[in-house]
């Protein structure tokens, strides 16, 4: 799905309702093709993709108001005891969603069709007009993350039932975490939720 000129874009992932302003132009990434194509190599892929101001988000969702317990554990209670173990996946998800990003680059690279007409409509069209069609968005992706412009947000929903304190300690320690992971990769790391409106993003629980 791809945003629209006028109106904001919905989408549904781990129990929110996400609505993102017609600034945006996003991909529900990992149910694109490309994407389910290569995770079965064992790739993993954050859940939206985008632009918004010219830079782009990687954006992975973890709803912890929504997590059932597995084998007599909380999901909550894990990610208390062992944040690092959670950082580790979030980061791993963050670099193949990198790397899917660069496979998709050489795969228009060799199409004959893209190198030899796409270009010309782009300045022919203009930028906006390429943004809006499959390859000309997934180019453009790949020209951000060679050039570094990319920011990692983590939609973390911790619960109501944890402490303020404890979960504002636990939000610091886990974007404190991921920071130093991407470290190499110069990039940001911001963490959002539901309580405010945040880069023209906003999410509800579904009913």
């Amino acid at each position: 799905m791809t945003s629209s000129n006028t109106h904001s874009q919905q989408f549904t992932e781990s129990g929110l309702q996400f609505s993102f302003s017609p600034d945006w132009i996003v991909h529900s990434y990992d149910q694109h093709r490309f994407y389910r194509y290569l995770s079965g190599a064992g790739m993993k892929g954050v859940d939206f993709v985008g632009l918004y101001q010219d830079h782009l988000y990687l954006i992975e969702v973890k709803n912890y108001n929504d997590r059932l317990p597995l084998d007599r554990y909380e999901p909550m209670a894990q990610l208390l005891e062992k944040p690092e173990d959670y950082i580790e996946a979030f980061y791993k998800k963050f670099v193949d969603s990198l790397k899917l990003i660069r496979i998709i680059r050489r795969f228009y690279r060799r199409q004959w069709w893209f190198r030899r007409g796409f270009s010309a409509l782009q300045w022919l069209l203009g930028r906006r007009w390429a943004l809006r069609r499959e390859a000309g968005f997934w180019w453009t992706l790949a020209e951000y993350v060679e050039n570094k412009e990319v920011t990692y947000i983590l939609w973390l929903e911790l619960g109501a039932h944890l402490p303020s304190e404890e979960a504002r300690q636990l939000r610091q320690n886990i974007q404190a975490g991921l920071a130093a992971r991407v470290a190499d990769h110069q990039m940001q790391v911001l963490l959002g939720d539901s309580r405010t409106a945040f880069l023209g993003i906003t999410s509800e629980a579904l009913d």
